[in-house]
């Protein structure tokens, strides 16, 4: 196994929630995500820098409040879900979005993932995974219920693995006419 293959190995198991059925297989076995239509996580993926937070507030359906965690350099951030853009909270569907993402990670210990080519002095765009939650992670969550739109803010939020499941995730809201797209 090469170089970039065992790193992209490592990254991903970052990425993934453990699970006790995990813990008793070989520890390299089914830590990435197989190939799918968006291609080969392992091969499209770009090194995220992480940590892990508690979730102390939704602000809207795409910015939270988090507490980084005891090894982490921060105390308290604001955060925006990288490629999201919620309705304002004065729709009906930004107050829902907000609801929704607060019914599933606020108070919750979660794992966070940001790009490292962000730009100094942007809000930090970023990933959220929780244990347990959605397989790809709360985004793409989001979209799938039609509860924000997909946007891209810079060339390296996203690797194209995750663009692609971001992209089809608004699609298939889309289709179904779920949240910003038709009735909730």
């Amino acid at each position: 196994m090469d170089k970039f293959r065992i790193a992209a190995l490592l990254l991903f198991a970052l990425m993934l929630p453990l699970s006790s059925s995990a813990a008793r297989r070989d520890p390299l076995d089914g830590l990435l995500r197989p190939p799918d239509e968006c291609g080969d996580p392992a091969m499209t993926s770009q090194a995220y820098e992480a940590f892990n937070a508690t979730v102390l507030k939704v602000l809207d359906g795409d910015t939270l409040l988090l507490r980084c965690g005891e090894h982490s350099s921060c105390d308290k951030v604001q955060v925006q879900l990288a490629c999201l853009e919620a309705p304002p909270l004065s729709s009906p569907v930004g107050w829902i979005a907000r609801e929704k993402l607060s019914d599933r990670i606020q108070g919750e210990q979660v794992f966070v993932a940001v790009s490292p080519y962000q730009e100094v002095g942007e809000d930090l765009n970023v990933m959220i995974q929780l244990p347990g939650g959605h397989p790809i992670n709360e985004g793409v969550a989001q979209l799938e219920q039609g509860l924000a739109r997909y946007r891209e803010f810079g060339p390296y939020d996203l690797d194209s693995w995750l663009s692609c499941h971001y992209k089809r995730a608004e699609q298939k809201a889309r289709q179904g006419k779920r949240g910003l797209w038709g009735e909730l």
